[in-house]
């Protein structure tokens, strides 16, 4: 037998085609509302990896902080501000100070003091601040002159603390511009009289002139030195021995390298002595005030 005789209903069946998804079972249209979504609809509505993701919650939004809190807050603050501005409040003493009048005492001396100078600076501000102004203008004035100019650096000298360091501070730089100019040929005459404009101070310019003038009459250099009184007594010695060894900018040299160091140690010790002063000064500023204001509210209690 042939494939051609074969009964045809041997044939295998063909499959029946699935219905549509947008049709019913018998062919008609489905709804669209059961319609399934197409092209990109489909692919964005369906979930990847073929399960679905739980969304994520939401953060609650925070609740606005409550206006009393912010009142609260900003006032604080102010008050601490205000409260900051001066240690101790001496705007309250005329408030104590009248309660206590009232009851007919008598108001103790440092109180007394310190509403005299408050009144004083209340009053009188405009006259204080134009006074330091015209002193201020008198002293630049005084200055600006020859003489003024000789005073005031014979005051820095003869200062308690800080005229040794000024002095040395002057003999340092002394030492040292003399011996560059001498190292470099100048005369000592015309050396003398280029540092009489460098020196940073009236007085020792005045000395070197001096000692310029003795050196053009026949002099040396140590002698008018020694005898001014400006300088210290080892500058002129060592240069009387620079002059008779022939070694004067080396002995210089020396000088200024000498004084460089003493300048360190003395700023040193000038420091360590104007931290406690400035403490101990504060201490008494800020005693004062507080006793003048204690000492009224503790007499008060005795009433």
């Amino acid at each position: 037998m042939t494939s051609k005789d074969k009964d045809p209903a041997e044939k295998p069946a063909k499959a029946e085609k699935a219905p549509r998804p947008d049709k019913g079972a018998g062919g008609e249209k489905a709804p669209k509302g059961d319609r399934p979504p197409k092209g990109d609809k489909a692919k964005k509505g369906a979930p990847e990896g073929g399960e679905a993701k739980a969304a994520k919650p939401e953060k609650p939004a925070e609740p606005a902080p409550p206006p009393r809190l912010y009142e609260f807050y900003k006032k604080t603050v102010r008050a601490q501000l205000k409260a900051s501005r001066g240690y101790p409040n001496v705007n309250a003493v005329p408030k104590i100070t009248k309660v206590f009048t009232k009851k007919g005492g008598v108001l103790p001396l440092p109180t007394q003091m310190l509403l005299t100078m408050q009144k004083v600076i209340n009053e009188y501000w405009w006259l204080i601040l134009g006074a330091s102004i015209a002193s201020f203008v008198a002293y630049k004035m005084l200055t600006s002159t020859e003489k003024g100019a000789l005073w005031r650096d014979t005051t820095k000298l003869r200062l308690p603390i800080f005229g040794d360091l000024f002095r040395k501070q002057s003999v340092a730089r002394f030492a040292t511009t003399f011996a560059t100019l001498l190292k470099s040929g100048i005369q000592a005459t015309e050396a003398l009289k280029i540092l009489c404009t460098i020196v940073d101070n009236k007085l020792l310019a005045k000395v070197l002139d001096d000692v310029r003038e003795r050196i053009i009459e026949g002099a040396d250099i140590a002698t008018p030195l020694k005898k001014s009184r400006v300088f210290p007594p080892i500058v002129g010695d060592m240069i009387a021995i620079g002059e008779e060894s022939g070694q004067l900018e080396e002995l210089l040299d020396r000088i200024a390298e000498t004084y460089d160091e003493e300048i360190e140690v003395t700023t040193a010790k000038v420091t360590a002595m104007i931290e406690p002063l400035i403490i101990v000064v504060m201490a008494v500023v800020v005693g004062f005030i507080v006793l003048a204001i204690v000492m009224p509210l503790v007499q008060g209690f005795k009433f």
